[in-house]
């Protein structure tokens, strides 16, 4: 076999596999200590945070516990009832309210009995549903009370007889009288640790297998356990561990230590432990989890950098191997393969684009290469061609150089702009050129996709002048329905002068006829004569009201006399007294406007209230008239019921009503639009400029 020489031998892949192969390493062990640092962290943080919240709690209900005593010394009620009681103990009703206040104590002080002793340590009067026993221990608290005249909040106490577990609070009930308050009474409140201190002691708030939290305290050379434990059942003030194992956590808690332990628990196992004293009681805390519950998570985290890591060792090597195969079949083609990059791509995009122009150029923006369409386009022959230039394609007198686009497209890694190119006869077409960059090393070449656009700019330009003719006509048949709009209010007003001047006046001469003949006849004659001459008077009164009515209605003369404002002051008037409604009219006198503005504005005003009161059922409408610099609103707001926008021309009428609003808007270079949602009213909105 061939030894390999040293020459041979892929050094520098190797140094990349070994300095890879270290930093993954050392990076996935700094990894995965912080990680476990975190965690432990995470999980003594946590048990600090449980620990003093619980010892919170637990202050607080020992501070609220104690805080009672206060509140039933100051209850006068229950010294001036006591001791009359004592003095009479047969007292029935007497008796029955002392029950009462200690069934209040039981119901709003969570105490689970009570009990009335005398002076003397005589049991009067008990509360509670079950037998009354009362072992040495509780006795003792009482003659000590009976002593000192102060009251006394036990221990947790599990009483001899029964076997129940309570804190027994002991309360004198004084006299005040000189020189030394007077003993009246005794008081025992008995707590039921089992209804709260045992169920918050025993809860734990996150999810776990392993944690819990006790209470244990100092009892002579032990530490005794206060609650029942999650591992063992019914060890309330019955287990114990003696003080002399120091690497127990519930022992070093009795001893003084506080903070954050590793140590074992009463089962020998290892934990990690939070050790909190209860302040103003002989109560120790202790928060724990299992440690192997704590490492659980670190060592499948572990684990899986492990193979991570292994995984990444093997890519690395792989890698390596795989750079040093292509470096040395790269090095032998390095040159051929250059220029065969470029006109791969090149061919690429002529695969891709052949029905357009595609043309391939140095930096210098010489031809080097051209597709067949840029033969037959140009005009010129395939040699010709690549004896020429860019600038010599592009139309010489372009207002940009050909150069810059080209340099924009090197920068921005492609660019699409329109120019003009000139063919071999000296005509020339718009073309859209799409140019890149394509970069070999320190290469560069300039792929240009051209595609003559002579059709789309063709076509373009037949649209803008189609839209010019159509503005041109929209200018137009808005100058006619103006002039129209003039023309119908100029025959409005002829009609009504007409109606003025000759039928009003005929009608005025045949009202004074018919008064002149009512005043000739003689009484015997009138009684036949005098109603029909009435009647007569009557229509002919309601017909000259109804010809001003239709006056008013063709030409009102207070727009022409007074504005728009008047005008609409008067019709909203007239309207609101016949539709029994409420109109509203804001708005200043404004300066005279166009007359054609003014008919146009108080036309659409007029259609707005119609349609209001006809359809919306409006019960309140406001009109504002606002002028602005070269504007004038005019805003028509009603309650009615409102429309759904798009659906406002499914009643034929409303909907005609509302496209004349627009139109007349419009034919004085205005602007109409409607706001309404059904159940929020209807707002009609005009802009005219003038």
């Amino acid at each position: 076999m061939k030894k390999q020489s040293p020459s041979n031998i892929p050094w520098l892949p190797l140094l990349i596999f070994v300095v890879l192969s270290f930093t993954i390493v050392i990076t996935g062990y700094r990894y995965y200590t912080t990680e476990t640092a975190h965690i432990i962290k995470q999980k003594q943080d946590e048990l600090s945070a449980i620990a003093d919240l619980k010892i919170k709690q637990i202050a607080w209900w020992l501070k609220e516990r104690k805080g009672d005593v206060s509140v039933i010394l100051s209850n006068p009620f229950l010294v001036r009832t006591i001791e009359p009681f004592l003095k009479n103990p047969h007292d029935a009703v007497l008796k029955k309210e002392i029950l009462d206040f200690m069934a209040n104590l039981a119901t709003y002080y969570d105490y689970n009995s009570s009990y009335l002793f005398d002076s003397g340590g005589n049991l009067i009067i008990a509360y509670e549903a079950q037998a009354v026993t009362f072992d040495t221990s509780t006795m003792q608290l009482v003659k000590q009370v009976i002593n000192t005249h102060a009251a006394i909040f036990s221990n947790l106490h599990k009483d001899e007889q029964s076997g129940k577990i309570y804190i027994n609070y002991v309360i004198p009930l004084l006299i005040p009288t000189k020189p030394a308050d007077l003993l009246a009474g005794i008081l025992l409140l008995r707590i039921d640790p089992y209804e709260f201190l045992y169920p918050f002691i025993q809860s734990w708030p996150t999810p776990s297998k392993t944690s819990e939290t006790l209470l244990v305290c100092k009892d002579g050379s032990d530490a005794l356990f206060l609650n029942d434990l999650r591992h063992r059942a019914h060890t309330a003030l019955s287990m114990r561990i003696p003080l002399t194992n120091r690497d127990v956590a519930e022992v070093m808690a009795v001893s003084g230590q506080e903070g954050v332990v590793e140590a074992k628990d009463y089962r020998g196992v290892p934990i990690v432990a939070a050790l909190r004293a209860i302040p103003d009681a002989p109560w120790f805390l202790v928060a724990k989890v299992d440690k192997d519950e704590v490492y659980t998570p670190i060592r499948i985290r572990a684990w899986w950098m492990s193979c991570i890591v292994i995984s990444l060792i093997m890519a690395a090597g792989a890698t390596s191997g795989l750079m040093w195969r292509r470096s040395q079949y790269y090095s032998r083609l390095y040159e051929a393969e250059l220029e065969k990059q470029a006109l791969s791509q090149h061919y690429e995009y002529l695969t891709k684009y052949a029905n357009d122009i595609i043309v391939l150029s140095d930096q210098d923006l010489n031809i080097i290469e051209a597709n067949q369409r840029a033969v037959e386009i140009y005009g010129y022959t395939y040699e010709e061609l690549l004896s020429k230039t860019i600038k010599d394609i592009d139309r010489s007198d372009a207002s940009v150089p050909v150069a810059e686009p080209l340099e924009r497209a090197a920068e921005d890694n492609g660019l699409i702009f329109e120019t003009v190119h000139v063919r071999k006869d000296g005509t020339t077409f718009p073309v859209e050129v799409s140019a890149r960059i394509i970069r070999r090393e320190e290469r560069g070449f300039y792929q240009s996709i051209i595609r003559d656009i002579t059709e789309r700019k063709h076509i373009e330009n037949e649209r803008e002048q189609l839209i010019e003719q159509i503005r041109t006509a929209n200018a137009q048949l808005q100058e006619l329905s103006l002039r129209l709009v003039e023309v119908q209010e100029t025959e409005r007003r002829s009609i009504a002068r007409e109606l003025h001047d000759r039928a009003g006046q005929n009608l005025a001469a045949l009202g004074i006829n018919l008064n002149f003949l009512q005043s000739q006849f003689h009484s015997k004659k009138m009684d036949k004569i005098e109603p029909l001459l009435k009647h007569s008077l009557k229509l002919l009164e309601e017909t000259t009201e109804s010809i001003r009515n239709v006056m008013s209605d063709l030409r009102p003369a207070v727009l022409d006399d007074y504005g728009l404002v008047a005008a609409l002051r008067w019709y909203a008037g007239n309207l609101a007294l016949s539709a029994g409604l409420t109109i509203n009219i804001t708005g200043e006198d404004l300066p005279r406007i166009p007359l054609a503005a003014e008919t146009a504005l108080f036309r659409i005003a007029q259609e707005a209230l119609i349609n209001s009161v006809k359809h919306a059922g409006a019960s309140c409408i406001a009109v504002a008239v606002e002028r602005q610099e070269h504007c004038v609103r005019l805003r028509v707001s009603d309650n009615g019921s409102g429309f759904i926008q798009q659906q406002r021309t499914a009643d034929q009428h409303q909907g005609i009503g509302l496209q004349t609003m627009a139109e007349r808007a419009q034919a004085i270079g205005g602007n109409c639009r409607i706001e309404s949602s059904p159940g929020h009213g209807t707002q009609v909105i005009v802009e005219a400029f003038v």
